[in-house]
């Protein structure tokens, strides 16, 4: 860099200049000094000028990296979350209706309902079912019905269409997951999936009939890869809980955040599958002879370990029934107040 200074009113020669010059006299060399000193000065400034003043961290990053840090160890201590699952079954279905109005008396109308029921593909929920969905709904959404969990975090359901819209109507907010294995285990058109593309269909003649609106249906877990209106066969024809809980168990952190205490989840079924693949089961109701299929919209809690490394669902002892709906009628349902049903072990 060239710079130039002034003695005596004279302009002189750069400052290499001056270094390069023996003969250089004093007052040169006074120059030289006042621009070796200015040229400091000003480089101090200059470099005091750019650097900026380091501002502290916000106190609330550091709050949230501590908060954040808290809850790793304390779920590194704690292990995987606790899994709930609340089992179920369908609302009151068309060939459920028919049944009823035929009477447990008349034997005649009794088969001639069993008949057509059993003629029926994939049946509808009948106007009774859905308003107690819509009840249901309204009491989960309340508060009111005692001992159910403040949040939902994912919600299961048969591929069948009647328990895919008792899901819809009672969880509206929620993505509802038709999943494999699931199917009732009665014989039966009625137990017959139909196709996706009839019940969308069926989808779209329910909306109309609940304006609150339904739970979107996500088909990822049923839908054939071949044929993408077709539902797989461990969709259609297959029904083991056992096969479902290991299907859901290797999904689960797919589908739910796991950085939580508990993890509540819906799985919406049928009375005969339940039955023999929930409450029949020995280890869930030992010691016990009479064994009663759930009513519509009967819900039972059970509890499980989930084993994040094996992926897993191990069922601890108590099995808990909340809202046994006997009637039909949400109204009219029986509750009990979360008190254990049975406590094993």
């Amino acid at each position: 860099m060239w710079c130039r200074c002034e003695a005596n009113g004279a302009q002189d020669r750069s400052i290499l200049a001056v270094f390069d010059d023996p003969s250089t006299g004093s007052t040169k060399q006074m120059c030289c000094r006042r621009v070796f000193l200015k040229g400091l000065i000003l480089l101090f400034l200059g470099c005091a000028g750019d650097a900026q003043p380091q501002q502290p961290a916000p106190p609330v990053l550091v709050e949230q990296a501590e908060t954040a840090s808290l809850e790793d160890t304390a779920r590194q201590v704690l292990g995987p979350p606790k899994v709930n699952i609340f089992y179920m079954r369908h609302a009151q279905s068309v060939p459920n209706a028919i049944k009823e109005r035929a009477g447990k008396k008349n034997t005649m109308a009794q088969m001639k309902a069993l008949l057509q029921s059993a003629l029926t593909l994939d049946p509808s929920l009948s106007e009774k079912g859905i308003k107690a969905c819509k009840q249901l709904h309204q009491k989960i959404n309340d508060g009111t019905l005692p001992g159910w969990p403040k949040q939902i975090h994912l919600v299961l359901s048969s591929a069948l269409w009647r328990a895919i819209a008792t899901s819809a109507i009672i969880f509206p907010a929620q993505r509802i997951y038709p999943f494999p294995f699931l199917k009732e285990k009665s014989p039966g058109l009625d137990n017959w999936v139909s196709d996706i593309p009839t019940q969308g269909k069926k989808w779209t003649a329910l909306k109309e009939k609940v304006p609150a609106g339904l739970g979107a249906v996500d088909y990822q877990f049923v839908r054939n890869k071949d044929h993408k209106e077709k539902f797989t066969e461990a969709a259609a024809k297959k029904a083991s809980l056992s096969e479902c809980l290991k299907l859901l168990g290797k999904h689960l952190e797919d589908l739910v955040d796991l950085q939580q205490a508990e993890v509540n989840i819906v799985l919406t079924a049928h009375s005969i599958f339940l039955l023999e693949e929930l409450l029949a089961a020995p280890t869930a109701l030992a010691g016990k002879e009479k064994r009663v299929k759930p009513h519509n919209n009967g819900i039972v809690k059970v509890s499980y370990d989930y084993d994040a490394v094996m992926k897993t669902l191990t069922p601890r002892a108590t099995l808990r029934s909340f809202h046994d709906n006997t009637n039909n009628d949400a109204d009219a349902c029986m509750v009990f107040d979360g008190a254990p049903l049975l406590e094993l072990g």
